[in-house]
């Protein structure tokens, strides 16, 4: 974790540097401001106006200077922070993407969404703001102890004490704060993941009367967000409650001794008005650094979760693609479990190119599991899959469509859809494949024809769009998962022989339960306790 925070404050060095550049330059104009006002009573108690004069107009240049570099360093700022949000968030999500499917898929989506977005919201600013802020307020204290050292030593000593208490005391609840800062994290995950779900299945919610179930889960969650933010509350404002405390009680004690080594004549009124305002502002410092702790901590669990995604497990990511396989594809002692749940079981077999595997089974018997293997998405326990004699891994993707039941389309229009693979694909054969998946029947009636958003088309027209796209490709191997339910016998027998009769000959593995479809394919494997038998057709 700490090689992470490193690396990316050596990578965003100048951009860091500009920031903390800015605020050594503001903290020595803001001290010597201060120090100016000690020049200024004293000239002017003297009567000596010549230097009076110039005093006042170099402390008001100063603060012409403050006033000028803080809309242009606004400005700069926030063009370089959101520079560096850009880049981690693009880099994460690269991880994201190029991370083994079985890893990144013990995640939610939205979970994945949430370190992307709000983690590394947390993380940005601490690395920009929070860091640059504390070098230069490390030295605005610094050159305050040296000033305070010239005009008395005690009272250096006095905040000394006070914050080293209140720093120790304020540790108790650091730890909390972490634990509370992952806990609200998991609860907004929820929430959304809830939110979601609801949302994509409210025919289904309706139709079941389940609107009530649903309203009390999120306000379950609603309640355990009150609790824990009510929680945080507290903690933050322990925390808070002991740096004023200590805060209150230093001024307090200084104040008064101030006055009375003014009334000895130990101090003179120049040095006491001097020493207020720098204790004010190595206060002000000391209660700033001390107010990061508590931000300091939710940095801390978010990079724990950003971490998380960094360290997954990435694909190996050649080059190297093939074009094609020539003869056969080969299952040889497969065997596959999820968390020690055996799914499937020494399966060996192998087929031709250019047959058609029909797959059949009891729901969650291993099929969906089966084309995730053949895709390379998943790794087998033990045994091997070789295409040509050559192990099958995620280069092998080069020759592979897969369509799930899920469509797995964007929320785009149809046409970028179709094309995401290929944008140079002819019109000609575009008109081609719509005819053969059955699309041109229903695009006409569409108010955008082909530049319809998908998100308003019914199940079965996206499925045949998701099979059109699979075509589109002109890969050598077809994965189809349940990917005519939704459709009429006549459109899945005319877009499955469609495939069929393609002329670069696929290879395709088709799970379903339809006999129609299976009539189609010239081998049938039934996968029943974990094994895989042959199946003829009754």
């Amino acid at each position: 974790m700490k090689e992470y925070i490193f690396f990316n404050i050596k990578k965003f060095k100048y951009k860091l540097l500009y920031k903390t550049l800015y605020n050594i330059l503001i903290s020595i104009l803001g001290l010597l401001s201060i120090l100016i006002t000690k020049n200024i009573i004293n000239y002017a108690l003297d009567k000596d106006f010549t230097n009076l004069n110039i005093s006042i107009i170099i402390f008001i240049s100063l603060t012409i200077i403050m006033l000028i570099l803080s809309p242009i360093n606004s400005y700069i700022s926030t063009i370089l922070k959101f520079k560096i949000f850009d880049d981690i968030q693009s880099n994460l999500y690269k991880k994201v993407i190029n991370s083994k499917f079985e890893k990144i898929n013990k995640y939610s989506s939205l979970d994945i969404v949430n370190r992307i977005n709000t983690d590394c919201g947390t993380f940005i600013s601490f690395i920009y703001e929070i860091i640059p802020t504390t070098i230069g307020l490390i030295l605005t204290i610094v050159l305050s102890i040296v000033a305070l050292i010239n005009i008395n030593y005690m009272f250096l000593i006095i905040l000394l004490i006070s914050s080293i208490l209140t720093t120790i005391l304020s540790r108790i609840l650091n730890t909390k704060q972490i634990e509370l800062y992952k806990e609200i994290q998991k609860n907004d995950v929820d929430h959304r993941v809830t939110m979601d779900e609801s949302l994509k299945n409210i025919e289904y919610i309706k139709v079941s009367e389940l609107e009530e179930i649903n309203i009390d889960s999120l306000n379950k969650i609603y309640s355990r967000r009150m609790y824990l933010n009510k929680k945080m509350s507290i903690v933050v404002g322990g925390i808070s409650f002991l740096f004023s405390l200590g805060s209150i009680l230093s001024y307090t004690i200084i104040f008064v001794i101030g006055v009375y080594q003014l009334f000895i004549g130990n101090l003179s009124i120049a040095e006491f008005t001097v020493l207020l305002q720098i204790y004010r502002q190595l206060n002000s410092s000391v209660l700033e650094l001390q107010s990061y702790i508590p931000s300091f901590n939710n940095v801390l669990a978010a990079i724990d979760r950003i971490y998380e995604i960094e360290i997954l497990e990435p694909e190996d990511l050649k080059n190297k693609q093939i074009s094609d396989f020539k003869e056969k594809i080969q299952f040889k002692n497969i065997s596959f479990e999820y968390d020690d749940n055996k799914i499937l079981s020494d399966l060996s077999f192998s087929i031709k190119k250019g047959d058609f595997f029909g797959i059949i089974g009891e729901s969650g018997s291993g099929k969906t599991t089966f084309l995730k293997l053949m895709a390379s998405l998943l790794t087998p326990k033990s045994g091997e899959i070789l295409i040509d004699n050559n192990k099958l891994t995620n280069i092998h993707r080069s020759l592979i469509s897969y369509v799930s039941q899920d469509d797995m389309l964007f929320t785009k229009s149809i046409k970028e859809n179709l094309l995401c693979h290929n944008s140079q694909v002819s019109d000609s054969e575009l008109t081609k494949v719509l005819y053969l998946t059955k699309i041109d029947s229903f695009l006409d009636k569409l108010p955008n024809g082909i530049h319809t958003n998908i998100k308003y088309l019914s199940k079965g027209q996206k499925q045949r769009i998701a099979l059109a796209r699979a075509i589109l490709q002109k890969k050598p191997i077809i994965l189809l998962d349940e990917v005519t339910a939704s459709l009429d016998i006549d459109t899945e027998q005319h877009i499955i022989n469609s495939i069929k009769n393609l002329d670069y000959k696929p290879t395709c593995f088709i799970v379903t339960h339809r006999n129609s479809i299976l009539n189609i394919c010239n081998k049938i494997y039934n996968i029943k306790n974990n094994v895989l038998t042959s199946q003829i057709l009754n």
